[in-house]
Order: C-alpha cells, then sequence, then structure tokens
C-alpha cells in the first residue's frame, strides 16, 4: 500500500508546481488512489458524477454490494478544511453516515455528521500516518 501513496504524493505533487492546475485536476490521481485502497478490501465500485446537479451529493461515493459505504468531497489544495467544514454544503452532506472531506492532502474523516479529532490521514511527504 506504501506504493499506492508514493505515486499519488508523486504526481499530486508535480501539478500542483504548476499554478494553473485546478481542484479536477487531482481527481484522477485521487480516483487511483481510493480505487487502491479499497480494492485492498475487495471492495471494486466507486463512482465519480461530474454531472451532479446542483451539488447535491459528494464528488465520489464508494459502494460495496452497490450500496453506499462512504462519501467523499474533495476542495482544491490549500483550500480551508475548516472553513468548508462551516458552509451550507457540507451542512448537508453531514447527513451521510460516513464521510471523508479532503483537499487531497489532508483527510477528514466524518460518522453520523460528527468529525473525528484527529485527520483518518494526512499524505505528507511520504511519511503518511493512518488514524483508522
Amino acid at each position: 500500500m506504501q506504493k499506492i501513496f508514493e505515486n499519488y504524493i508523486q504526481s499530486i505533487s508535480l501539478k500542483f508546481a504548476h499554478e494553473e492546475t485546478s481542484e479536477m485536476g487531482y481527481r484522477t490521481d485521487f480516483e487511483i488512489l481510493i480505487k487502491g485502497i479499497f480494492e485492498s478490501i475487495n471492495v471494486k465500485r466507486i463512482d465519480h458524477d461530474a454531472r451532479t446537479k446542483l451539488g447535491n451529493k459528494p464528488d465520489f461515493v464508494v459502494l460495496s454490494h452497490d450500496v453506499p459505504i462512504l462519501y467523499i468531497e474533495t476542495k482544491d489544495i490549500g483550500i480551508s478544511l475548516d472553513k468548508i467544514e462551516k458552509s451550507e454544503q457540507m451542512t448537508r452532506y453531514y447527513g451521510y453516515a460516513n464521510l471523508v472531506l479532503t483537499d487531497y492532502i489532508e483527510f477528514r474523516f466524518y460518522r453520523d455528521g460528527k468529525r473525528y479529532e484527529d485527520p483518518m490521514f494526512n499524505v505528507i511527504g511520504l511519511d503518511t500516518t493512518f488514524y483508522l
């Protein structure tokens, strides 16, 4: 699994070096990362619906046997997750049983609308720490 994170960090670092890279520019790398993580526990389906209307659902949903088990909302690198947590958009999403908010570097986990105090994991350099 360490190799999955190393590849992810290397790829987003290269993209971050270009100022024109936006939130959408990291999506493919992120999807590869989460697929690698969830395939290790035999979850094969991760959907990203770019056609979501009116922001009514998070960016990604992880499904096991067609049942959503995790929703993931992504923001651009450098966006304040503290500020996003207080937004009207996130208020709608706190109704999901399992939710992750990320800026592609820090990953915050929420269960039934309540945030775990420590990040689920934080990808800084190659020192990846899990708090699961």
